[in-house]
């Protein structure tokens, strides 16, 4: 079964992508997740190779040339959770409604449209973000590498639509998600999943909040090694450890890094029409503004998420 939630995306949640960051800074890395690194959410998981459980994406839509897809991934802080009162919890959700189409058996295209909701716990006001909409191509069916079970491989542009893009004169940005997987038996299964992404945006600065910040083009790499439990032919556990690379691309020097990990599990339902998968999310950042940040444990409370991703396809 491919994993519901694979990233991020960038941030803390607030990825990846995916996924994208409100602030012109970062508008650019925009998207599919609710933290600039966590992996991107997507249903069935963009990208990733089946193991021994089925598509749910597939399954839902057999037979049919068109799909519509529904997607909620809403995150919360370990920190917020644990310690604010239960009527002042702030939390963050990167949602899209999306429609596919199969040309045939091994290729399919689709747009969606993401937008963003804030809760502010301490005001109790929600705030709805637009974020870029996306365009995808899919293929399926080659040959795996090294003894691997057979490749596929989704490739999404984000068109510059959004007003945190069309600030920073966005030209959008390109994305490939691809996940090589083994079948070591019927229960278990590795994989490395693999998302560079690449944006489009003159040098220059932008203001914000009164103050002027330099933007550029950037060149990510979210990258890591999967190990997957199947329980089921409809629930299947997961944890994964990796990295996001962020590079300054006109002088290829390294901007961001995060070290990213999780542990979740997904459950596909109904002939995989409804998907759930929560997950805890780590994410520690070791580089930023092109410094390295101070040394600290990854797994600590102020790096942690909790994630819950929702997606119905009909």
């Amino acid at each position: 079964m491919k994993r519901i939630f694979v990233i991020a995306a960038l941030a803390t949640l607030a990825t990846a992508a995916q996924a994208q960051n409100n602030n012109a800074n970062n508008s650019n890395n925009a998207a599919a997740s609710t933290t600039t690194a966590a992996p991107a959410a997507n249903v069935a998981a963009a990208g990733q190779t089946a193991t021994t459980l089925p598509d749910p994406e597939a399954a839902a839509t057999k037979g049919k040339a068109w799909s519509v897809s529904i997607m909620n991934q809403t995150s919360v802080d370990a920190s917020v959770l644990n310690y604010s009162n239960n009527n002042q919890k702030s939390y963050g959700s990167v949602n899209y409604v999306g429609a596919g189409y199969k040309v045939d058996a091994k290729n399919k295209i689709g747009a969606r449209q993401y937008f963003g909701i804030d809760h502010d716990g301490e005001t109790n006001k929600n705030k709805t973000t637009m974020m870029d909409a996306v365009l995808t191509y899919s293929r399926s069916g080659w040959d795996g590498i090294l003894k691997s079970d057979p490749l596929s491989a989704t490739f999404w542009y984000y068109a510059p639509t959004s007003d945190a893009s069309r600030d920073v004169n966005s030209n959008g940005m390109v994305r490939m998600d691809m996940e090589i997987g083994w079948t070591l038996n019927p229960k278990w299964s590795v994989s490395y999943y693999l998302n560079p992404r690449q944006s489009f945006i003159p040098e220059g600065e932008v203001v914000v909040d009164g103050k002027a910040s330099p933007v550029f083009s950037k060149t990510t790499l979210i990258h890591y090694g999967y190990l997957y439990y199947n329980v089921s032919d409809a629930a299947q556990a997961y944890t994964y450890a990796g990295y996001m690379h962020r590079w300054n691309t006109s002088s290829l020097t390294l901007h961001e890094e995060h070290v990213l990990a999780g542990l979740g599990a997904s459950f596909s339902l109904l002939g995989g029409k409804v998907n759930l998968n929560p997950e805890i999310s780590v994410d520690s950042k070791t580089v930023a503004g092109y410094k390295p940040t101070k040394a600290e444990e990854v797994f600590q409370e102020k790096n942690v998420s909790y994630v819950l991703t929702s997606a119905f396809v009909f």
